[in-house]
């Protein structure tokens, strides 16, 4: 058996806009935009376009003339159901936009002619040491700080201490954003 056209489209129409909605919900979804406009965030008075519905050929679910009360719910329904439907429809677009970058095939930024350097596999032992903070490369150097003449042997003793604990802080922080490098003093 073979459906015509006319009968398919009549079909789709019906999957479309279920019979499980009004008249009423149905004219005022597909106008939602000249209503709202037209309303300019006033109150409606349903109870005036009741008699336009009428005149229109709308009605409720049930078939039967739109009260005020019921043309108030309805308009409910239909801007839930408005706020439901661009939300799904603003998804759905994230998605196919998601898709179309995770396709995307971006162009490398190297040029042609770009090769890696050769990695070596054995790291100098000066290596830790030329990532030192400054001051602690300019102090190794010289002489060291507990070295300098004029101070006690507490103050020698603070100021070694003082600076071990720098220099084990610093190495520290970077056996553990290289794990592969040991720092020793």
């Amino acid at each position: 058996m073979r459906t015509t056209t006319k009968e398919t489209a009549s079909l789709l129409e019906t999957i479309r806009r279920p019979k499980s909605r009004s008249t009423l919900f149905w004219w005022l979804l597909d106008n939602y935009e000249s209503v709202v406009e037209k309303a300019a965030g006033n109150h409606i008075c349903w109870g005036e376009l009741c008699g336009h519905f009428t005149s229109l050929g709308l009605t409720d679910q049930r078939g039967q003339l739109i009260t005020p009360a019921n043309a108030k719910r309805t308009w409910q329904r239909v801007r839930k159901e408005k706020v439901r439907a661009d939300a799904q429809r603003a998804k759905a677009e994230a998605e196919r936009e998601a898709k179309a970058a995770a396709r995307k095939v971006f162009p490398s930024h190297f040029r042609k002619e770009w090769r890696p350097e050769a990695a070596s596999a054995h790291r100098s032992p000066a290596a830790p040491s030329a990532q030192l903070p400054t001051l602690i490369m300019e102090q190794t150097a010289k002489k060291k700080p507990w070295e300098e003449e004029g101070l006690t042997d507490e103050q020698r003793e603070h100021v070694k201490s003082q600076y071990e604990a720098i220099y084990e802080d610093f190495a520290f922080k970077d056996q553990h954003s290289n794990p592969r490098r040991i720092v020793r003093k």
